[in-house]
C-alpha cells in the first residue's frame, strides 16, 4: 500500500520536477538576456519600423518628383523660370534689367 505523506508525489517525481523548473528558469534568463533573445527582437522592431517611416517618405518624395515631372513634359514655364532666374536668359525682343545692390555702408 501506499504510504500517506504530505504529498503525493514520490521523490524521484519531485527531483524531475525541480530539475525540470531549474532548466526552464535557466533557458528562460539566457533567452531573455542573450544576444538573441529579446532585446535582440526590440531592437530589429525599432529598425524595421525606421525603414517603413523611409520608405513612406521616399514614396512621398517619388510622387512629387513624378508630379514636378509631368509639370514640366506639360508645360515650358517652369523651364523658362529656370533660365531667366537663375541663368539670367532672355527671350528675343526682351530687355533684361539687372538691379544692383547698394554696397553697404562701412562705419567708422
Amino acid at each position: 500500500m501506499m504510504a500517506e505523506g504530505r504529498g503525493s508525489l514520490g521523490k524521484p517525481t519531485r527531483v524531475a520536477f525541480l530539475v525540470s523548473a531549474v532548466v526552464t528558469i535557466v533557458f528562460l534568463i539566457s533567452y531573455v538576456f542573450s544576444d538573441r533573445g529579446i532585446s535582440q527582437l526590440q531592437r530589429a522592431q525599432q529598425r524595421v519600423h525606421a525603414l517603413e517611416e523611409d520608405v513612406e517618405r521616399l514614396r512621398d518624395e517619388n510622387a512629387k518628383l513624378r508630379e514636378q515631372l509631368r509639370d514640366l513634359d506639360e508645360s515650358t514655364f517652369p523651364i523658362e523660370a529656370i533660365a531667366r532666374e537663375d541663368l539670367g536668359l532672355a527671350r528675343p525682343g526682351e530687355t533684361v534689367y539687372l538691379l544692383r545692390e547698394r554696397p553697404s555702408e562701412v562705419s567708422n
